[in-house]
């Protein structure tokens, strides 16, 4: 066209940075598959060896705080916090109980028939309850106990630190999880823009009233929007991990999405 005289140098210039931003894409896409193959065999051992398919959706609770109330009796981290604190509570009741005597006894009971020699019978029975302290003048038996009181203080209140951390990192999951969903809505619509202008253009080109630089544009525009939705989609996609990952429920739900 610019041999003809249709086109001036101006729009084959700019016809030509389109198609270097193409090939810049289809280059950083390159570098990214290779760095995502590379990731893959660091924590499989092995490269893919077919085609990865997208897992099935996944079911999240609606929000953060059901969520939340999900996790008190399933995570890992709150059941080991529970166990945690039952065993400190033991530990503290077996120091506690060192503090009270060991208790033993004894019993005996004795009949014999003496009626030939003092014209009856003679019955004795006898029992012994004894009490042992084993104190230590140091004190030591009470320091043991302020110990495991205080370990088991301590593993309360690890517990708290260790809700306290996930409620955030689930807030904060679910705070990704809405922003990735709401830019999703609107990529689609833009998307869906782009596609319905490239359309009028491909109209307009075949009656002469748009230029082929105008198309190139408008075919670009629809490029880069696919490609801002999948990104989107796949930010999306990570979120929800995140939320799963959070809820200490991530290997089960893709295990049992295959």
């Amino acid at each position: 066209m610019l041999k003809e005289g249709v086109a001036d140098d101006a729009e084959l210039q700019q016809a030509e940075v389109i198609r270097l931003e193409v090939q810049n894409l289809i280059a950083s896409f390159k570098g990214q598959v290779q760095a995502a193959d590379a990731e893959f065999a660091k924590l499989t051992g092995h490269l893919p060896d077919e085609k990865l398919t997208r897992p099935a959706d996944l079911s999240l609770p609606a929000n953060a705080t059901e969520a939340l109330q999900a996790i008190w009796t399933t995570h890992p981290v709150v059941r080991r916090s529970n166990q945690t604190i039952i065993a400190s509570g033991f530990e503290a009741d077996a120091q506690k109980g060192a503090l009270y005597p060991s208790l033993s006894g004894e019993l005996s009971a004795y009949a014999k028939d003496v009626d030939d020699l003092i014209g009856g019978e003679v019955e004795d029975n006898r029992a012994v309850l004894r009490a042992t302290w084993e104190m230590s003048t140091g004190g030591a038996e009470l320091a043991r106990l302020r110990k495991a009181k205080q370990g088991y203080i301590q593993s309360k209140a690890q517990k708290d630190e260790a809700l306290r951390t996930l409620e955030a990192t689930i807030r904060s999951a679910y705070a990704e999880l809405e922003s990735t969903a709401a830019q999703k809505n609107i990529l689609t619509e833009r998307l869906s823009a782009d596609q319905n202008l490239l359309k009028a253009h491909n109209v307009q080109f075949e009656g002469a009233k748009v230029r082929i630089l105008q198309l190139l544009q408008s075919e670009n525009q629809v490029l880069n929007a696919k490609l801002d939705y999948l990104n989107a989609d796949y930010r999306n996609l990570a979120a929800q991990y995140s939320v799963l990952g959070s809820m200490g429920q991530l290997q089960s739900a893709l295990l049992g999405s295959k």
